[in-house]
């Protein structure tokens, strides 16, 4: 009799296994528009009793476990091209802001000449000069496109560092943002140890790690390695950023200045972080201004080399060249001319503040000027009023005199300004393509992940029939075990 109810124990472990399976496959439906939700599917596992002598007698299937659809190396390798692809972005959308900054002061706009005409104006202002040496309206207009050429500089530097202070805010925002989603990661291990531990499944909460992972590799770049126990490790430069169900958080230090550097560290330790990839790393970038230096007037022609990390600093400072250079040579002519009162050794320029060096931040028209007198147009008391030697040597500078060095090539004013401009446009073509690609890649990368993972209505609906077909067999298997044990007892009276 034993063997025969144990037939009941077959049909009966087969209808729940397959109602299980038919619970599972509704979950799947239910979720197939679902972001991050991966299939899942119910995994059987077959059961014998011993039986007499080499025989074995089965008693049925029993549920081994519900599994996801998901390809760990898949995952892994999104990550790392994410990272990359968050990084090209970044770094593409900065140099586009650029660009386009160049392009408004470069080619002129409502709200402003353009740096070229500028300089175009302030060079013709000095040709004017030296025609008409006694002139004042000459004079009054040359002052007038020196402060021009000033304010032009101006804003375009005052823009560059805007661009700088906004990735220094969103640095802060973009380190809250990893610290917050480690902690939910870490929440999150805790939940699903706990569940796997008594025997529950956890695949929904695992998939709402595995986005919150997919988020933070955009932002930084992630390495995770999972446990045996389902907990994962998520570490940042080889530290770990999560361990467990603790998150160790990070903080943004600095502003980015060569006095106080920016930089990512770990909150309990204060030391550094090692970010290596993700948005993070681009905005790194942008917002350090650690390469702006002072430029030595005694080193002139002071060799600019832009790299390819650093561009708005390193922008900032290719224009600080051209202005301080301008200024410099221009100071030096000057200074050694004479004004139509007889009055020399006045510099054109001078610093706004006398304490620090002349910069593109730190420059004015000398107010001296104001007089228009003490203008120098002459090369020496002897030739005023007419004297024009000192307006030809500074018009000839503007226009001839190769006073810069672009990456170790000396080049005039012109060619250096459009040297910077074509940097930029090939940076910012580089940094294009390169997002471009790593999106193309990604989109891919989550494609083949998609197509492990991501739910199929026709698959689900024939897996629905299949396990309904089984349970029906099984409670076909039920009815008749009821109706031959119903036949033997009334047989047995």
């Amino acid at each position: 009799m034993g063997s025969y109810f144990g037939l009941y124990s077959i049909a009966v472990s087969g209808m729940q296994v397959n109602q299980a399976g038919l619970a599972t496959t509704s979950h799947n439906i239910s979720n197939v528009n679902t972001n991050g939700f991966s299939r899942q599917r119910v995994a059987g596992k077959e059961a014998h009793i011993p039986g007499l002598g080499l025989s074995a007698t089965g008693r049925g299937v029993g549920l081994q476990e519900i599994r996801q659809a998901r390809n760990e190396f898949l995952d892994q390798t999104y990550r790392r091209q994410n990272s990359k692809g968050s990084y090209w972005l970044q770094k593409s959308s900065t140099l586009m802001q650029m660009e386009q900054t160049l392009g408004d002061f470069n080619s002129g706009s409502e709200a402003h000449t353009g740096l070229q005409q500028s300089v175009q104006d302030f060079t013709n202002a000095w040709d004017e000069l030296k025609k008409h040496p006694d002139s004042l309206s000459a004079r009054s207009a040359l002052r007038g496109y020196g402060m021009a050429l000033l304010d032009i500089f101006s804003h375009m530097d005052q823009q560059l560092q805007d661009l700088q202070q906004d990735a220094g805010l969103r640095i802060k925002d973009a380190v809250q943002g990893l610290n917050d989603k480690a902690q939910q990661v870490a929440k999150l291990n805790a939940e699903i140890f706990r569940l796997e531990a008594a025997g529950t499944q956890a695949g929904d909460l695992r998939d709402q790690r595995n986005l919150l992972l997919d988020e933070m590799s955009g932002i930084a770049d992630i390495s995770v390695n999972e446990q045996a126990n389902g907990v994962l490790t998520v570490s940042l430069g080889g530290v770990p950023l999560v361990n467990g169900d603790q998150a160790h958080l990070l903080q943004a230090a600095g502003d980015g200045s060569l006095q106080r550097p920016l930089k990512i560290q770990w909150s309990d330790r204060k030391e550094e972080a090692n970010i290596s990839g993700g948005s993070l790393l681009a905005l790194m970038q942008d917002a350090d201004q650690s390469n702006i230096q002072d430029i030595n007037p005694a080193e002139l022609p002071f060799n600019f080399k832009p790299s390819a990390d650093n561009s708005i600093s390193d922008l900032r400072q290719g224009l600080n060249d051209l202005l301080t250079t301008i200024v410099t040579k221009l100071n030096d002519l000057h200074s050694s001319g004479f004004g139509l009162d007889g009055s020399t050794g006045t510099a054109f320029f001078v610093a706004a503040d006398p304490g620090k060096p002349i910069s593109i931040s730190n420059v004015k028209v000398n107010p001296a000027l104001d007089d228009l007198n003490k203008i120098a147009a002459a090369g020496s008391a002897a030739d005023l009023p007419g004297g024009c030697t000192v307006a030809e040597s500074i018009y000839e500078l503007l226009t001839e005199d190769k006073c810069f060095q672009f990456d170790g090539a000396t080049m005039n004013l012109n060619s250096f300004y459009q040297s910077i401009v074509s940097w930029i446009g090939t940076a910012s073509e580089h940094a294009g393509g390169s997002a471009d690609t790593q999106d193309k890649l990604v989109l891919q990368l989550d494609s083949q992940r998609k197509s492990v993972a991501a739910v199929s209505l026709d698959e689900e609906t024939a897996a629905m029939i299949q396990y309904q077909r089984i349970y029906s067999a099984n409670a076909k298997v039920l009815s008749t075990l009821d109706s031959l044990l119903g036949d033997l007892i009334r047989e047995l009276g």
